[in-house]
């Protein structure tokens, strides 16, 4: 059985806009615009004191720690190399290969970092290597 093309389409076309919808979305967005906006939390925050205050307060601390620990002290000490497991198990041509300089330490940050009990032992002048000529 063949239908007629328009028979088949009827259904599908699209509704009619209601009369009173150009005044109802006019209405609508008069109202938005009346209306003072709500802040956002992002806005709360920003417009808040104590939170600016305290956020001022921890980069103030952190430039000052930043300044104390970089400032040199009177006599920079070298760490010590301890021998570890680690070296115990890495051959010796890899050790002189990837062998790293000494770092140095000032005193005041060995003793805010490492703290009393775990500060580097000072260097004494018996433990230096001698020279070539001294060891044969």
């Amino acid at each position: 059985m063949k239908r007629d093309r328009g028979q088949a389409f009827d259904g599908l076309r699209p509704p009619r806009v209601p009369d009173d919808l150009e005044r109802r979305v006019l209405d609508a967005a008069g109202r938005v615009f009346d209306d003072p906006a709500r802040p956002t939390l992002w806005d709360r925050l920003w417009t808040s004191t104590p939170l600016r205050a305290a956020w001022a307060v921890t980069t103030g601390a952190l430039m000052v720690a930043h300044v104390v620990l970089s400032l040199p002290s009177h006599e920079v000490t070298r760490t010590e190399r301890s021998a570890t497991s680690v070296d115990a198990t890495v051959p010796e041509d890899l050790r002189e290969v990837f062998r790293l300089p000494q770092m140095e330490i000032s005193p005041r940050a060995a003793r805010l970092c490492l703290g009393p009990s775990r500060r580097p032992p000072a260097k004494n002048n018996n433990d230096e290597p001698k020279d070539m000529e001294d060891a044969s």
